[in-house]
């Protein structure tokens, strides 16, 4: 609305997701990106020659992200992804036009889960639960109707040590 050029560079199997359509509802163009060299490659040419409008250039790159989950921080895998994208921040940083503003941001930390719990194989958590979502880290459990108490109280009972439980109420 303000006369931004909107430029999106990330994987193209996100270009229709529902979190990409909820998060950027600005029309702009979609360069896909799947490795950080594609990134950098559409970063600076989005921002690399002259343009009578200013612009705005969203970068996605998840695989730190992934390798987190999948082996752990603080693993010779994450480290080594650290690695990567430590290097290419700082030499797009390093490339950027006179003037540019980078600004680089993570959606979350991580944690090493010292215990592993596979709900599918503990019968007391899946007793009156409808739905499971969330990540594994993070699971929101919704209740059938009227069993909101047991289940609260189940996962609770079974997650002791383990696990922060909390009600609904309590998280809002």
């Amino acid at each position: 609305a303000q006369g931004v050029e909107v430029t999106y560079v990330m994987r193209e199997d996100f270009r229709d997701s529902g979190l990409t359509r909820a998060a950027f509802r600005a029309d702009g163009a979609y360069l896909p990106a799947s490795s950080l060299d594609e990134v950098r490659r559409g970063v600076l040419d989005s921002v690399g020659g002259p343009s009578r409008t200013r612009r705005f250039v969203y970068a996605y790159f998840g695989d730190l992200d992934l390798v987190g989950h999948i082996h752990g921080p603080g693993s010779p895998e994450w480290v080594r992804s650290l690695r990567e994208v430590d290097a290419f921040v700082a030499d797009l940083a390093a490339d950027l036009p006179h003037g540019c503003t980078l600004l680089l941001t993570a959606d979350h930390g991580m944690v090493t889960a010292e215990t592993v719990v596979d709900i599918d194989f503990s019968p007391a958590l899946l007793a009156d639960v409808d739905t499971v979502a969330g990540e594994a880290r993070v699971r929101h459990v919704y209740a059938r109707d009227g069993s909101a108490n047991d289940v609260l109280a189940a996962w609770t009972s079974e997650l002791r040590g383990h696990a922060l439980v909390i009600s609904r109420e309590q998280a809002l």
